[in-house]
């Protein structure tokens, strides 16, 4: 088992250019393990192979698009961690596709251009205070349901599957970023 250190974080970006200013921006709020990859074939062969923490993710990122990418990695094939939060970015989300994103299990769409401060933000909150996974026959991921909704008194519609609750994912629940160490 490695030691958690600190957690490691999977970018898939297109654009070498966009990934270093992710790589800048995710230094300066502390995260120093980052690896990249240019498109969603060779990111699923990553996360396959290495633990990830978290994945952030261009939505132009192909050869798949946003939506066949989560729906892959949701299914844990091969080994890959269908829990692992997703932060899907873009410079124009369109209502629609951010509503289609999140009814396939994306943890958070991100607005580019982003700021370190937000990105940190983000990342921290999907490590450490993850919303509870659902799997259903019909959906696999975080719950969508931003708010808590007490007094709810009308049927359950997720019968046949299960919501798992708990602890933050890998063992986050305490973890804070600290400055960058390099």
């Amino acid at each position: 088992m490695r030691k958690k250190a600190e957690p490691a974080v999977l970018v898939i970006e297109p654009s070498a250019y966009m990934a270093q200013i992710f790589r800048g921006l995710l230094a300066d709020a502390g995260f120093s393990r980052v690896s990249w990859t240019d498109n969603t074939n060779s990111a699923l062969q990553l996360l396959s192979g290495m633990p990830i923490d978290v994945v952030l993710c261009d939505c132009a990122a192909g050869p798949l698009d946003a939506g066949s990418f989560v729906r892959s990695l949701r299914s844990g094939q091969a080994g890959i961690d269908p829990m692992v939060p997703v932060l899907l970015t873009s410079f124009r989300p369109v209502q629609r596709l951010v509503e289609e994103w999140r009814d396939l299990g994306v943890t958070e769409v991100l607005v580019k251009p982003i700021s370190a401060r937000h990105l940190s933000e983000k990342i921290t909150q999907a490590l450490t205070r993850p919303r509870p996974f659902v799997e259903a026959r019909a959906y696999k991921g975080p719950c969508r349901r931003r708010r808590g909704q007490t007094g709810f008194s009308g049927p359950d519609r997720r019968t046949g599957g299960r919501v798992r609750m708990g602890t933050a994912p890998h063992g986050w629940s305490h973890w804070r970023p600290g400055p960058s160490a390099s």
